[in-house]
């Protein structure tokens, strides 16, 4: 059997063709041919002819070769751009340099919500070179996830902050990875509606009277200042806060950033005395009751004072500046009295003193200028029965003594009483009216006087009178002697 000498198939017999491949076979040699012919023949193989390459086919196997060099090339490049490990060393060279648009280029999140840009994640760049531990815990977590996808477990449970997760494919070839980051939410809680909650320096919420706790985020992993601030027009408020987001279990942490400050309620003993308070807080006017006033919020740290303006038919008082420093304040009055409506309470006094002995010495009720009517009917039938015991009083009035500290005030059925403890010194005698000799004697009474205030003639009269048993002591006084009417 012959076979082909180009594919090596069997040929049948007599076969000029190649069943297999089509290459010619030799003819076969005529009878009689000489042995010496027929093996130079078969010795000399049949070669098939082949044209050169042109230059258009040259080209376009040149171009061939390159577009395959390119492919596997471009392959190779492809697939170590898209390697999830090159990924992890490129986040892990821009955290170290800082470079923050390169990190925020690397991150993604399944929050739409969630900003990732330059400025957001400097916080968590500056935590990360900050702790140079928990940036090598990340990135061995990022390293881990790694070595699991290559096993090819792409549904694992990833629990992660920082998650490395395969996100489709690239060019339709190579696997293309993603560092997915879970953001955090927070609870801020405050101590006061109306409160403005900043977070590294931008206004994110504003708490009201419904709710004192506002929920921020979602934010980016890193230490944050949160600020709150409250203003009115009595105080200016401000707190600060640092708050670390750095793990899994910070999600929806609750913090509180409290503002030193509350409602604070002033009074004065007073107050059922006066015609109106007026309450004032760093000299602003604040709303008030027959109570009192309670207002806020407001510092109690000393930073803001109060007063209080007390008004009277006569007068108004003003009460001591107090610092406010708790949340209950009782504004003392050092006296209800100014030194001028002192002077016209002893002066009304000094001058009812002087008429007495007047009224006394002429037996003449008349002689009574500023006396109230109950008194002067008191007064008039004394003299009365004077007159009727054929009695008379002879002598002459010499002075008063106030004590200072003494001076008091009430208030019912709608008038004003003012009070005073006094010692009247009079020299004189009461005797028979037929005694023509007198033989007279210096007195004292101490008494605590008792005076009214008419408002339609802005006087105070004398209402009553009553004697001190326990005497007349006093370490801060004043004299007045008929003279100094």
């Amino acid at each position: 059997m012959n076979y082909c000498k180009e594919c090596g198939h069997s040929l049948k017999e007599n076969a000029r063709f190649c069943a297999e491949c089509g290459t010619e076979v030799s003819k076969p040699q005529p009878t009689g041919v000489p042995p010496q012919q027929e093996h130079s023949q078969s010795t000399q193989p049949h070669r098939k002819t082949r044209k050169p390459w042109t230059k258009k086919q040259k080209l376009a196997a040149l171009v061939t070769g390159l577009t395959i060099l390119l492919l596997v090339i471009g392959y190779q490049a492809g697939a170590a751009l898209t390697d999830k490990d090159r990924l992890i060393e490129k986040f892990n060279e821009a955290i170290k340099d800082q470079d923050n648009q390169k990190v925020a280029d690397m991150l993604t999140s399944s929050d739409s919500a969630l900003s990732i840009s330059e400025d957001t994640v400097k916080p968590m760049v500056s935590y990360f070179n900050e702790n140079e531990d928990y940036h090598e815990f990340v990135i061995d977590s990022l390293k881990n996830q790694s070595e699991i996808l290559e096993q090819n477990e792409d549904n694992y449970d990833n629990p992660h902050l920082f998650s490395l997760k395969k996100d489709g494919k690239t060019a339709f070839l190579f696997d293309n990875y993603n560092i997915v980051i879970k953001p955090f939410y927070f609870n801020v809680g405050t101590n006061l509606p109306e409160t403005t909650i900043y977070l590294e320096g931008e206004k994110v919420a504003t708490t009201d009277s419904e709710s004192l706790e506002q929920e921020i985020g979602p934010v980016l992993p890193g230490t944050y200042e949160l600020k709150t601030t409250f203003e009115n027009d009595f105080v200016t408020l401000e707190n600060h806060r640092e708050i670390e987001l750095i793990d899994l279990s910070d999600q929806n942490l609750y913090t509180e950033v409290y503002l030193e400050a509350g409602d604070v309620y002033l009074n004065t003993d007073y107050d059922h005395l006066a015609s109106k308070v007026s309450y004032y807080v760093n000299d602003e006017v604040v709303e008030s009751d027959e109570d009192g006033a309670r207002f806020g919020p407001i510092s109690m740290d000393g930073s803001a004072t109060a007063h209080a303006v007390l008004e009277f038919p006569w007068g108004e008082i003003e009460t001591e500046q107090i610092e406010i420093d708790d949340d209950s304040i009782n504004l003392p009055v050092d006296s209800l009295f100014s030194e001028s409506v002192k002077n016209d309470i002893m002066n009304a006094v000094h001058t009812y003193a002087q008429d007495w002995a007047n009224a006394y010495q002429e037996l003449d009720h008349s002689q009574f200028s500023n006396v109230s009517d109950e008194l002067l009917e008191v007064l008039s039938e004394d003299i009365a029965q004077m007159k009727d015991a054929n009695m008379k009083w002879v002598g002459t009035y010499k002075s008063s003594l106030f004590d200072l500290d003494s001076f008091d005030l009430e208030y019912n059925d709608e008038t004003y009483t003012a009070i005073v403890e006094t010692s009247l010194h009079y020299n004189s005698a009461t005797v028979s009216a037929d005694d023509e000799e007198v033989k007279k004697e210096n007195k004292e009474y101490e008494r605590e006087y008792e005076l009214t205030y008419d408002e339609s003639n802005n006087a105070w009269v004398v209402n009553d009178y009553y004697s001190l048993f326990w005497g007349y002591s006093a370490e801060n006084e004043k004299e007045l002697n008929p003279a100094e009417e």
